[in-house]
């Protein structure tokens, strides 16, 4: 893959099957979980509620806010469910036994901008200042990420911008319009997540 298919039309389980190999689990179950809550109804519907509520626990084992047990408890709900629990897609993100760098191409990627958003352009290293992660910056990052609520994305630009960031790649990737989830990679820069 090179830099010009990445930023254009390539196909977003190419996209994914380039980036798997060099990437964390962390981002690669955020990136599931985005991708899932995509397809979910409004959580009125009692079987997308449950969707979002294994969403949730595997954010949270990502993150490493729960064990791996706590999060096989989950998943074993999951599993053991009589409702009609539509794509396993929320199962596949919450499973370890499931949950292979190869695998994940087969069963997720189908938005090329979530996974922009969650790893970037893997064509260019970015390096990041400490003097950039000011007291705004972080509280603006972290409220988005625990809200899952992008809109101040432009204003985090802004505040990194303030605080000496020249990072054409940063600061587009903030004000530009589109589609922000858990494990945007400006959004983990500043959260110093991995």
């Amino acid at each position: 893959m090179t830099e010009a298919e990445w930023l254009g039309q390539a196909q977003p389980r190419v996209m994914l099957a380039f980036v798997c190999p060099r990437t964390s689990d962390r981002k690669l179950r955020l990136f599931g979980c985005a991708e899932f809550r995509l397809q979910l109804r409004p959580p009125e519907d009692i079987c997308d509620e449950y969707g979002y509520g294994i969403l949730r626990v595997t954010e949270r084992y990502a993150d490493g806010q729960i064990t791996a047990d706590e999060l096989a408890q989950a998943n074993e709900r999951v599993r053991g469910d009589e409702r009609d629990f539509y794509p396993s897609i929320a199962w596949f993100v919450s499973s370890d036994d499931v949950f292979l760098r190869g695998a994940a191409p087969r069963y997720l990627g189908r938005n090329s901008d979530i996974i922009r958003c969650v790893f970037g352009n893997p064509f260019r290293s970015i390096t990041f200042l400490p003097d950039w992660r000011t007291s705004t910056a972080v509280t603006l990052a972290a409220q988005m990420y625990e809200s899952r609520d992008f809109g101040a994305m432009p204003i985090l630009g802004d505040a990194l911008q303030d605080a000496g960031c020249d990072n054409e790649d940063v600061l587009n990737h903030c004000r530009e319009p589109g589609v922000h989830v858990r494990g945007c990679w400006v959004a983990d820069l500043v959260l110093g997540k991995e």
